[in-house]
């Protein structure tokens, strides 16, 4: 694969590409609880190498991916979320920076998505005054059953397992303790700081949550074949997105 990750550029060839196709990928997730079976780094494990793949078709420059996220799942063990007001001010400050570079179109790839995390990353992009544009794509570009694509299900597990194996171990799956492991924690407020009421009222219905509905045959879907299908299905289709963004359509 092309050089393509900004930490592996030297200064005249990330200014080449700058100069050549303008693209900013920004690989975005969060830390958090993906079930027994999952890494907690799941998000942007997958959300890296989705935006390589696509930067292999329509050229530009992959950031090192974004961890700081807004909640989801922000009392589940494992799990380290960020106000709105942070995650937004920070989505905004790095469209200055890439601005400032001289990239004319950010690419922000949700990996951990939700309407949360959306409305922060969407919220900077409108409000950027600047001559960079902005694109906020939610990753689960496949067509499967609304089922398989649920948070830790068949299709992020598949993606994950295609992207870092060692962050995959279906022996761990347990589909029959369905009880979330969850902190007790006193207070939402913090996390709720910048948010719409949208937002927040998303954020309790996550909170209420004691349950996790798993899907029974999950490691019968989970092959190394349809992981790779799914990753390179996704990968095609965020890149016919950005070739339609960077061309005005």
């Amino acid at each position: 694969m092309s050089k393509h990750r900004l930490e592996l550029m030297f200064l005249d060839e990330l200014e080449a590409e700058i100069a050549h196709t303008g693209i900013a990928y920004v690989p975005c997730g969060a830390s958090e609880w993906h079930g027994p079976q999952l890494a907690v780094g799941c998000d942007y494990l997958r959300a890296g190498p989705i935006c390589e793949r696509a930067a292999a078709q329509t050229g530009g420059v992959v950031l090192p991916p974004v961890w700081v996220a807004a909640p989801g799942n922000f009392d589940y063990h494992g799990s380290l979320f960020f106000s709105g007001e942070l995650v937004k001010r920070f989505a905004s400050e790095l469209m200055r920076e890439l601005e400032k570079l001289g990239f004319r179109l950010v690419v922000f790839l949700l990996g951990h998505g939700g309407a949360v995390q959306q409305e922060c990353f969407e919220e900077a992009v409108a409000r950027h005054q600047g001559t960079l544009k902005g694109l906020v794509i939610h990753s689960g570009l496949v067509d499967i059953p609304p089922e398989w694509a649920a948070h830790a299900g068949p299709w992020e597990t598949a993606e994950c397992m295609a992207c870092e194996p060692a962050a995959v171990d279906l022996s761990r799956y347990q589909p029959d303790d369905p009880v979330l492991p969850k902190y007790d924690l006193p207070d939402s407020g913090p996390y709720k700081r910048g948010l719409s009421q949208a937002a927040q009222g998303c954020i309790d219905k996550w909170t209420a949550r004691t349950t996790w509905p798993w899907v029974a045959d999950l490691p019968e879907r989970v092959t190394p074949e349809q992981a790779e299908a799914w990753l390179a299905e996704e990968s095609n289709n965020v890149a016919e997105l950005v070739r339609k963004a960077a061309s005005g359509q």
